[in-house]
């Protein structure tokens, strides 16, 4: 097996021993939902449709029916009270579930998802449609709101396989091959819940990885600080951004819009129907750099994952509209992605990227609570251990 930091490169290859030919290689990166220790027009509209959401966007088409969650649900709920119907209106072909930003495919093999003798996507929990449903509104709805606040637009549908039984107990975005698997929980408590696609947060995350793949100059976040923030990204950016958005958006339905107060005392866990209670990671912690560092992407994704955490919430808190504060988080973090290096990135390269987005987005309005948020988390502009980088000046880039 070799392995790079710079670019994040892990490769199995079978040689003979004899003669020192090639025989096999075959990549070995995903970037995943689990960590060490566990085993395991372009506008999304949500219009009020009493009790149905809507997702529209890449692909068009008539409009057919389905049934998702609309927010990640909540273990502790019976799984049928949580669910209600969708409109989904961006599939070319109304009997298969596939548009240009996603194809899904059920089980082993590319099976694709297609409607029921009536039509609609009207599966229910228990069914492997059912995954599949949620699964297409969670990212659907998540790459047509990115593309919104300026995300490259995706140049293919990514294949998205949901109950893949050959992934147990995790989920992975694979940059080589260009695909999503959500895998099976072998079940709590040694392992997670037996639908990992339920948790439309364990979905976003993934996608996040996606949106990091799309946006950035290198298709990538190398390095070891780099890793860990492509594992943030997926965490904030993706888990927690959207379900905050959803909450929102589908307050009417779900009978309590998000306020203020409930993002402030988030707990934000990533993960929480996965592995109740408390997920596979939180991201409302104390981590920082250097002290906190241990070099595993995902413990290490804490201290950026904190900082952008804390950036998300300090912008609602400051704001006075939350889906504005949470439209331009989304807006100043792909921005900030799409000027980090394209070779080796390190915390600071990230935090100089938020900076030089603000300034060219909002005039530097967030110049204090971003500086704050990564601060608290030991990443500051000022030459030290914190990371590479160009010291404590930003480079100025106007993005275009």
């Amino acid at each position: 097996v070799l392995t790079t930091a710079a670019p994040r490169k892990v490769v199995l290859y079978l040689v003979k021993a004899t003669t020192g030919e090639v025989v096999h290689q075959t990549n070995k990166l995903r970037v995943m939902s689990g960590s060490a220790s566990d085993s395991a027009g372009i506008t999304v509209t949500f219009p009020d449709l009493g009790a149905r959401g809507r997702t529209t966007g890449a692909g068009g088409g008539a409009p057919v029916f389905g049934r998702s969650f609309l927010r990640i649900p909540d273990p502790n709920q019976p799984l049928p009270k949580q669910v209600y119907d969708i409109i989904i209106d961006s599939i070319p072909d109304p009997k298969v579930l596939k548009n240009d930003n996603l194809i899904m495919y059920v089980g082993r093999g590319k099976k694709q998802v297609k409607c029921k003798a009536d039509g609609s996507f009207n599966y229910k929990p228990g069914d492997p449609e059912f995954a599949a449903v949620v699964t297409f509104f969670a990212i659907n709805s998540q790459i047509e709101l990115y593309k919104s606040w300026g995300m490259k637009a995706p140049s293919q549908p990514i294949p998205c396989y949901v109950e893949d039984p050959s992934v147990s107990d995790n989920a992975y975005f694979d940059p080589e091959a260009y695909e999503m698997h959500i895998g099976i929980g072998s079940g709590i408590p040694n392992g997670l819940s037996r639908y990992i696609a339920y948790d439309m947060g364990v979905s976003w995350h993934e996608n996040g990885h996606h949106a990091v793949f799309l946006q950035t100059p290198g298709h990538d976040l190398p390095g070891n600080e780099g890793g860990a923030m492509h594992e943030s990204i997926g965490d904030v950016l993706g888990d927690l951004l959207m379900d905050f958005w959803f909450r929102v958006k589908f307050g009417n339905q779900l009978g309590h819009t998000l306020t203020s107060g409930d993002v402030d005392n988030d707990r934000r866990v990533i993960g929480v129907y996965a592995l109740p209670p408390d997920g596979i990671r939180i991201q409302k912690n104390t981590k920082k750099t250097p002290k906190d560092k241990t070099g595993e992407p995902h413990d290490d994704g804490l201290i950026s994952g904190g900082a952008k955490a804390d950036l998300l919430v300090a912008m609602v808190l400051a704001g006075s509209d939350i889906e504005k504060s949470l439209s331009d988080f989304g807006k100043l973090t792909l921005a900030a992605l799409s000027l980090v290096p394209s070779h080796k990135v390190t915390f600071r390269d990230l935090l100089n990227a938020y900076l030089t987005a603000d300034q060219a987005l909002n005039g530097s309005a967030n110049k204090q609570l971003i500086t704050k948020a990564f601060a608290d988390h030991g990443i500051t502009l000022a030459k030290g251990r914190t990371g590479g980088g160009r010291g404590g000046v930003p480079v100025i880039i106007i993005i275009g």
